[in-house]
Parts: C-alpha cells; structure tokens; sequence
C-alpha cells in the first residue's frame, strides 16, 4: 500500500473514485490502524525519516506498522473527518510511537479517538457538529498485540467503567454518540458472543450506534431497542476499505452511511442505514490496489466479493456506485 502511494498521487490514489462522496457526507469516520512516527525505527529510536518511501525501516508493513505521515493530510483532502486510533497495532512503535502519531494528528489538525500520550488525561472521545446535530465518537479495542503498560489505548473490557462513564456523560451533551470498537476474531463473517454482548452494552449505556473493526471482513448489522426503548444499530465489522491482502474475503468491505434526522423536540434519530459494496482491486499496473466499487456487474474476483458481502448483510440496505447517499428521503 504505501509503495503504491509513492509511486504518485499519495494514497488518495487508492480511493480517488470515492472522494466525491467522502465529501459529500457531513462527517466522515475511518479506522487508522498504524502509527504514523516520523523517523521512528522498531524499538523507539528515531532517524531522520525518509520521507515518503517505503523503506521497510521506518515505514514497515505487517506485523510491525509504520505509515508516512503524509497519509494524514491526504486523508483530510479525501474528506476524513475523524479517526480512530485505538486497535491492536498502536503501539506497534511503542509508546513513544503512540506519543509521535498523536503529534502529526494534532499538527495536522485531524481530529481522533482511543489514545492518548503517556501520563496525559485528554479525553477519549472526541465531538463534532455538523448541520446543528453535535456527534461524539469514542474508540476503544478489545486486543492489543503488546501490553499496554501506560494506559494509552482505551481498552473496551479492561477500561469499561471509562467506557461506560464517558458514554452516558457524552449523551447529556450530543445529540449522537458513535462507539468504534475494535475487536471481534480475524477472517470470521460472523460476530462471537463477547462483541454482541459488549456492542448491546455500549448502546444500553446510552450509545447511538456501534461501528466495529478488527476481522478485516464483513460482519452482520442489526437493529437494536436499548433498555429505556431508543433505537440503535450496529455493524459488527465493516472489512478492509483499503488493504494488500491477496484473499478475496479481506479484499471486501462498505463505505457505510448513517442519517440522522433532528425532531422538533431535539430528539436526534437514526433516520436509515446504508452502504455500497467495496473491493481491492486485485489486478496489475497502475490499477492494482485501487478501491472500486462492487455491483451487478462485477465478474470473477470481484463478483465473489459480492457474493461475501450478499451473504452476511442485507440487499435493501445496498445502493449502488452512482446512487445519492441519502438513507432515507422521507426523513430529510
């Protein structure tokens, strides 16, 4: 992915077809999974940054990642809005690593959830208002690769009481609050019994809506009625929008839209859900690794995608590539 972005046009080459509708949305969310430490090698030293190459020195891939900081500006001229940062790979740097990345997020000026620096006591949410309609976020993740010995990262279990606690304090003072849970088993379409438990708690807590990452595949939404009768939703996982994963299932994922429609007693609700199948494009050249949009007439690799995201999400919540975003007319 990153010697693809070198090679000209940035990563927004990766999603260029996307970005009319990453603006036309009023807030856009993506998971970070990487830090993004300039200069910083595996074990915490730091050396002059190559700038944007991969030199599998400074910016590695997998297991131990390391992004060019120039992603975080291209990803703001995409229309990302809000990030999180709280998922297996943070401390892939260690905590200075967690320390850098949140440096380029707040020198760029994009804001993000689910880390802070060793000893600060930032809070973990982050909030924005956009058309009025005020909408938290918060990230935490159920796994961690390393242990996370100074607190950085907003663990979902470990860390729920905190979860819990900005969720029903966040509810007093937004109209919306998203939880971004990273969690859920690599490669299983289907969620396990810790995400569903976990998911229902963050909504009952006050919660709007949960967006889950982590098995780098699709998994099922569903509608929920919390304890005091609100309605919400959640998606499981929401796949990899952008990856080099040559297996087919990792290849797929959604660009997923929430509405929200704002009554005339300010009570704010989900007024639709909807998304359009995405894909990695597996081919050659100049072509390969680009996201491209799934539909009837996707073929081979790309039609077996489709067939993955059929089977796990429901077809009248899908739009096609070209369709108007809006989630529900009636309720605009």
């Amino acid at each position: 992915i990153q010697k693809k972005a070198s090679m000209g046009g940035g990563f927004t080459a990766l999603w260029k077809r996307w970005i009319p509708y990453m603006k036309q949305v009023d807030q856009m969310y993506g998971n970070l999974e990487t830090p993004t430490a300039p200069g910083m090698l595996p074990g915490g030293k730091v050396i002059q940054d190559p700038g944007n190459v991969f030199d599998n020195r400074v910016h590695t891939g997998f297991p131990n990642f390391n992004v060019y900081a120039g992603i975080i500006p291209d990803l703001q001229a995409s229309g990302f809005d809000v990030v999180s940062t709280a998922n297996n790979h943070a401390l892939d740097r260690g905590q200075k690593g967690i320390d850098s990345s949140i440096d380029e997020l707040e020198k760029n000026g994009l804001p993000f959830s689910g880390t802070r620096r060793i000893g600060e006591k930032r809070d973990w949410s982050v909030t924005l208002v956009s058309k009025g309609i005020r909408i938290s976020w918060i990230a935490c993740t159920a796994i961690l690769n390393v242990p996370d010995k100074a607190e950085q990262i907003l663990h979902c279990e470990r860390d729920w009481y905190q979860v819990a606690q900005s969720i029903q304090r966040l509810r007093k003072t937004s109209d919306v609050v998203i939880v971004t849970p990273h969690w859920g088993i690599e490669e299983r379409l289907q969620e396990n019994s810790f995400q569903r438990r976990f998911a229902r708690a963050f909504l009952d807590a006050g919660a709007t809506a949960v967006i889950g990452t982590h098995p780098h595949v699709v998994q099922p939404m569903e509608y929920y009625k919390t304890k005091d009768g609100r309605e919400s939703f959640i998606i499981y996982s929401t796949g990899n929008f952008t990856t080099n994963n040559p297996k087919i299932p990792l290849r797929t994922s959604i660009f997923l839209t929430l509405g929200f429609t704002k009554n005339a007693n300010g009570e704010t609700f989900i007024n639709g859900v909807k998304f359009i199948p995405t894909y990695v494009n597996d081919g050659s050249g100049s072509q390969r690794n680009e996201v491209i949009a799934l539909g009837k007439d996707s073929e081979g690799h790309e039609a077996q995608g489709l067939k993955i995201i059929d089977q796990v999400l429901p077809d009248e919540n899908r739009l096609a590539f070209g369709e108007s975003l809006l989630t529900n007319p009636e309720c605009h």
